[in-house]
């Protein structure tokens, strides 16, 4: 263990009592600074609040189409209470005649094959 400094001249150059300081270092590399730092990270929340609004007005946009299929079904739904039996009617009508128009021509088609068959049968 070295020993203690007695006069003041020997505290002065005595290195074991006074430790030497650290060497200042000057920023020779570029590596940003605080207020380099706070500025790239009030940019980065400035990119953060414009990509926010383009995605809620893209939802909102989205969510206006998706209620398109929703107005056209409940439309649809209340034309088809308004005017349902019109509608039913007029398939109903459709089907009879074409119903008619195929039992007239079926029924000629089988009797002349019923016809036919009894006549080579002979």
């Amino acid at each position: 263990m070295p020993r203690k400094a007695t006069t003041l001249n020997e505290a002065a150059t005595s290195e074991a009592v006074m430790p030497t300081p650290a060497p200042v270092t000057r920023r020779t590399d570029s590596s940003p600074t605080a207020d380099e730092k706070l500025d790239q990270i009030v940019e980065y929340l400035r990119q953060m609040n414009n990509r926010d609004r383009l995605r809620t007005i893209g939802g909102t946009f989205r969510g206006l189409l998706a209620l398109i299929p929703l107005l056209i079904f409940l439309w649809s739904v209340w034309y088809f209470y308004l005017h349902g039996t019109e509608i039913i009617k007029m398939i109903t009508d459709e089907s009879v005649k074409s119903a008619a128009t195929y039992s007239q021509q079926g029924l000629m088609d089988q009797m002349t094959q019923y016809l036919q068959q009894q006549q080579q049968k002979k």
